[in-house]
């Protein structure tokens, strides 16, 4: 099968307006067999709102919906989604604050497709670095650093549903991909660490450190990003805080993996 079912594991944080974002970048993936998962423990009614007939022109995508009425980490959602919910061999994440292109899950799906690899991951490219608390601002583009551009982005993590079996999420919401990927790598899985060629761009708010992008390298992006942060203030919730949060954690360079 050249297109074996991929499940697409998108975690969210109350964050309705964001979710709806991501299922309609989801619904132009050039990739013809999906289906999506959602675990969701903020306020159901909220969430379903803003979901109803998102994906009314995508027959092809099936959406798992399930509402969880205590709060589960990050983790936790991920594994009732593998574990209970989805029926496809490959799995593959989604974040629902960043932006992809519609050839991205094909991209990375290949790899395990043609058992190359068993868990694959993009490296760090661009970045954008969005107005807080302003759709009108200017966003601003920035190169990853030459270090960063060598490490994966441990939230676009793909792999095949044997690997989980074997390894799991650890029980936390904020490095359970970076543990998936440490110990599939400790456990000498196949991985391909890929390069990002416009497939994936990293989304913060507050500061950065990289040179700034100009011209057309950062207006492809533009209206993609000016739609992400009108869902971000529409919630008025912040990204930021988690975003500080990590900045503050020791750093420790993972392994890099040729691909």
């Amino acid at each position: 099968n050249l297109f074996p079912l991929v499940s697409v594991v998108l975690h969210t944080g109350g964050r309705p307006h964001v979710i709806r974002h991501a299922l309609l970048e989801l619904s132009k993936s050039s990739y013809p067999t999906l289906e999506i998962c959602v675990v969701d423990d903020s306020n159901q009614e909220d969430n379903v709102r803003q979901l109803d007939g998102v994906l009314a022109d995508s027959p092809h995508i099936n959406l798992i919906y399930r509402h969880s009425p205590s709060p589960l980490s990050f983790s936790a959602k991920r594994d009732i989604c593998v574990d209970q919910l989805t029926s496809g061999d490959i799995l593959i994440q989604f974040t629902e604050g960043y932006i992809y292109s519609k050839e991205r899950i094909s991209f990375q799906v290949e790899p395990i497709v043609q058992e190359q690899a068993r868990v694959t991951a993009l490296m760090h490219g661009t970045w954008v670095v969005l107005p807080e608390g302003d759709v009108q601002g200017q966003p601003h583009f920035y190169h990853s650093s030459e270090k960063e551009a060598k490490t994966p982005v441990y939230g676009t993590l793909a792999f095949h549903r044997s690997t989980w079996l074997d390894i799991k999420y650890p029980d936390s919401s904020f490095v359970n991909d970076f543990e998936f990927w440490m110990q599939a790598y400790g456990g000498a899985v196949d991985m391909q660490l890929l390069p990002n060629d416009d497939n994936f761009l990293y989304v913060r708010q507050g500061s950065a450190y990289e040179s700034r992008l100009v011209g057309e390298e950062a207006n492809r992006w533009l209206n993609q990003v000016k739609q992400l942060a009108t869902a971000i203030v529409m919630d008025q919730k912040p990204v930021s805080s988690r975003r500080r949060a990590l900045r503050k954690t020791k750093y420790h360079p993972p392994p890099i993996v040729e691909s």
